[in-house]
């Protein structure tokens, strides 16, 4: 492995109270700079606060683990798209968003009273196909051997003349039975397409709260307007210290939530990539925390065009929902 070049600058002052020195300011420059960021990742205990344009799918699981291990835990998170962005960034969506499904008590009641009207319109049938297989019988038994039946009466003879029509009068009842009985599994299956088609609605989460700012696919009333991209890279961890009094380590440079970006330290994932040398600052001082927040705060608020988490789950689950057709959809 190459020795690329690296830099490390403390910068350190005298603690008036303590009369110790502390380090106000650490920067790192190099290829490994995420050690200190993913360490604080692991410890954080009052919020998670980040704005990256890119992602990696192995950071977005880290913060689902943060959130499952302590679910009070405010996690948000800022990034964007880029071109062919559900194509290329969708093992990474998946980890940050899941696909649910929920049953849907409208569809759920459309469905019982299609398969009710159903049920009586095949039991109809099927009275109609058995009263029409006994009156063929009848109507057979009656001509065929029309002469030879000893309850021959004077009513029989009156029908005689419908002898000469016997084979037409055959083809009807049998054409009228094909049909009732077409018809009854037509209906048998409509009864299984209704019975197997989905009740449930699809239901996107996430573990956590995040804006997905648009940077393409802009819609033509979003175009006219020249938005500002967020390119910064602001990591804001809430940790306790041993004395349990809360504060702020804050890390601001050029590397990306990415395992490109900020390495892998976890060595969570085979060394597939390589990392990109990049520089983090990272402080605990109060008042520039107290700003980076504020600013923070006021760039998750900001009115930037970004997709929903229903816009990106229908783009980057299509297998999914395609494979859970509902009739009750239209």
């Amino acid at each position: 492995m190459l020795n690329y070049p690296k830099c490390k600058i403390d910068v350190k002052e005298i603690n008036p109270t303590t009369n110790r020195e502390f380090t106000k300011f650490s920067l790192n420059i190099g290829n490994d700079v995420g050690d200190n960021l993913c360490s604080a990742l692991k410890n954080a205990t009052t919020y998670v606060n980040i704005i990256s344009p890119y992602i990696s799918h192995g950071y977005v699981e880290t913060l689902n683990n943060l959130k499952y291990r302590n679910p009070n835990l405010d996690i948000r998170l800022i990034f964007s798209d880029k071109e062919d962005f559900f194509r290329k960034e969708s093992e990474t969506l998946r980890k940050l968003i899941k696909l649910n499904w929920i049953v849907n008590p409208v569809k759920q009641d459309k469905q019982l009273k299609i398969l009710k009207d159903i049920g009586k319109n095949i039991s109809f049938l099927k009275f109609f196909f058995i009263f029409g297989i006994f009156f063929t019988i009848f109507f057979l038994v009656t001509f065929l051997y029309f002469d030879n039946l000893y309850f021959y009466t004077k009513y029989l003879q009156k029908i005689s003349f419908l002898k000469k029509y016997f084979y037409p009068i055959l083809g009807i009842l049998g054409a009228s039975l094909l049909f009732i009985l077409s018809k009854i599994n037509t209906s048998k299956k409509r009864l299984v397409f209704i019975r197997n088609s989905s009740i449930e609605d699809p239901i996107f989460t996430s573990a956590f709260q995040f804006k997905c700012v648009k940077k393409y696919f802009l819609n033509e009333s979003e175009k006219g307007n020249l938005y500002s991209f967020p390119h910064v890279k602001l990591y804001l961890i809430g940790l306790t210290s041993s004395v349990q009094k809360s504060y702020c380590k804050a890390f601001l440079g050029s590397a990306n939530f990415t395992f490109t970006g900020i390495g892998n330290p976890s060595n969570s994932e085979p060394i597939t990539y390589r990392t990109n040398i990049e520089s983090l600052i990272n402080t605990t001082d109060n008042e520039v925390c107290d700003k980076l927040k504020n600013f923070f705060e006021e760039m998750y608020s900001f009115n930037f065009p970004e997709h929903s988490i229903e816009f990106i789950g229908r783009n980057i689950y299509q297998d999914e929902l395609a494979k859970k057709p509902s009739y009750f959809n239209n």
